[in-house]
């Protein structure tokens, strides 16, 4: 079974993972690890790379990930979507696929983080027109392969030594190819080409 980490709009590894897999698993009962892509993702702006964090409830180190609340005290949400329309409103398919995600930027009634990820992920497969099953472990697995830790936007040796094709990006003269951002870098770029992407992907283990 594919053990993938709840992600906040994950990179184009983890979508590559799933198109592979016929089902996978989200890990729910791991202790919340911080500033990683449990809530975090990064796009390519006119500035270069860009992290958005989606800010959480204050939580201990032994809560588990399935316990973690988004915060809505500040606007992160409108933030996030004018940088997405910052970066990607120029781009041929942003507009066949903003209405899908921008209810997501209006509401605050998603308290779970991992229900948020998790919805967000069900539109952005759908839009790819990508079935597979997902669920939720029911106990921490230590896994050989771990994905968990090796899609980390630490890591940088997965970005390096992987491939990954290059496309148009909008801001690549100035920064030139970024490899491996968040799914919708990919989406607003390739539009319905974004699946036969993914399964050009080669990931290094």
């Amino acid at each position: 079974m594919l053990l993938l980490s709840t992600s906040y709009l994950a990179s184009v590894a983890h979508y590559h993972l799933i198109l592979k897999q016929g089902e996978y698993q989200i890990e729910a009962k791991e202790h919340f690890v911080k500033q990683s892509q449990r809530n975090r993702t990064t796009i390519l702006g006119a500035n270069g790379a860009l992290n958005l964090s989606i800010p959480l409830q204050k939580y201990s180190n032994k809560d588990k990930t399935e316990e973690i609340k988004i915060s809505y005290s500040e606007d992160w949400q409108t933030l996030h979507w004018r940088s997405f329309e910052a970066a990607y409103g120029n781009t041929a398919y942003f507009e066949f696929y903003e209405d899908e995600l921008r209810p997501f930027y209006k509401n605050s009634d998603i308290e779970l983080l991992i229900d948020f990820n998790s919805q967000l992920e069900d539109v952005v497969l759908d839009l790819m027109k990508i079935k597979r099953d997902r669920s939720y472990s029911k106990e921490y697995t230590e896994q050989e392969v771990d994905w968990r830790s090796l899609l980390s936007p630490k890591n940088q040796k997965l970005k390096q030594q992987s491939y990954f094709p290059t496309y148009h990006q909008v801001f690549s003269d100035q920064h030139g190819f970024q490899p491996n951002l968040s799914i919708v870098d990919l989406l607003f770029n390739l539009g319905p080409h974004a699946a036969n992407y993914l399964k050009e992907v080669k990931l290094l283990q």
